[in-house]
């Protein structure tokens, strides 16, 4: 059987520090990675207080460096946001 999950920095009060923010989520990756999932998926959103996903290529980027065998993808881009082209290529990389 194969699992995957997803995963965004999630910040229920702005009490709580965006270094918290981050070091939860790379926690939960790593977790996942050592854990067997196959497959991490992280999402873009905007004006979210509770979610902080600007931009997912570059937190997949961030978190390749901190695992070994899970897959990392996206799960939602705001396409409205980007340049069509830039969203092509920046896809087309990652």
């Amino acid at each position: 059987m194969k699992f995957a999950v997803s995963l965004t920095m999630e910040r229920f009060s702005p009490d709580v520090p965006m270094a918290t923010v981050k070091n939860n989520l790379l926690t939960l990756a790593r977790m996942a990675d050592e854990g067997g999932f196959e497959m991490l998926w992280t999402a873009e959103h905007h004006t979210l207080e509770c979610t902080i996903s600007p931009n997912p290529f570059q937190t997949l980027v961030w978190l390749a460096q901190h695992t070994q065998n899970i897959r990392l993808g996206t799960s939602t881009l705001v396409a409205p946001y980007w340049n069509p082209i830039r969203l092509a290529g920046e896809s087309a990389l990652c």
